[in-house]
């Protein structure tokens, strides 16, 4: 049996400004999860058994791309949830920190 695992394509979301406020950064993020992704279009997948994927919605869009039969989705494969320090609530940062 042969199980397929893979992260997903590239998200196509970025910020705007790159110095952000903390509530700034956790409605980017909020909105980075709900992005479309940007395919590649190279078809040279290998095929499935079987395939699992985190129920993230570019998660969701990669697996549907890459393999032809059933996707089970489960929250338990999403990558750990991303928020910024809330003590910075007046202070910009750069969103890579």
């Amino acid at each position: 049996m042969r199980i397929g695992l893979a992260r997903h394509f590239r998200v196509n979301h970025y910020p705007q400004q790159t110095w952000m406020t903390s509530s700034q950064f956790n409605a980017w993020v909020e909105e980075y999860n709900q992005a479309d992704i940007e395919p590649i279009d190279d078809n040279h997948y290998m095929e499935w058994d079987i395939c699992f994927s985190s129920d993230l919605s570019r998660a969701v869009q990669t697996t549907e791309m890459m393999h032809q039969g059933p996707v089970i989705t489960t929250p338990q494969l999403r990558e750990i949830e991303v928020q910024s320090i809330s003590h910075f609530k007046k202070f910009r940062m750069h969103y890579q920190l």
